[in-house]
């Protein structure tokens, strides 16, 4: 899934477009993002991402104040992201949701029953002994 390629991701609305300087030679532009809600990464309320200019080199091709899925890519201190990285609301939550579902901490739960099946053992004993005292 294109999730896991991604830098990070986000449900938001595109809220301002503005020239940015030129990478590379090729013009770019600087979008500016209300984040909704972040399905991978640690975001801002407010993002700015850099695309190319036009929807021919893979820049974005968004409505304002639609919501969108957007994937993200990190070029230095920049987020760079694009319509190749422009998803489907409803399919970046099923990927994000699906994602979730395989980070188990098997190890966590291994330790953590451990740990219950120990205590109640030592308890179970302890209560054994104080019987056995008894008259």
């Amino acid at each position: 899934m294109r999730l896991e390629s991604a830098d990070a991701a986000f449900v938001g609305r595109l809220v301002e477009t503005r020239r940015a300087p030129a990478f590379e030679g090729a013009p770019e532009l600087r979008h500016v993002f209300l984040v909704d809600g972040a399905v991978k990464g640690e975001l801002p309320r407010r993002v700015e991402v850099l695309s190319p200019a036009g929807g021919a080199a893979c820049g974005f091709e968004l409505r304002p104040d639609e919501a969108t899925g957007i994937l993200l890519r990190r070029r230095g201190e920049e987020w760079t992201g694009g319509l190749c990285g422009q998803i489907a609301v409803g399919e970046l939550l099923e990927a994000g949701e699906q994602r979730e579902e395989r980070l188990v901490n098997w190890g966590g739960l291994v330790v953590g029953s451990a740990v219950v099946a120990l205590g109640g053992w030592l308890v179970w004993r302890r209560l054994r002994l104080r019987q056995s005292r008894l008259p």
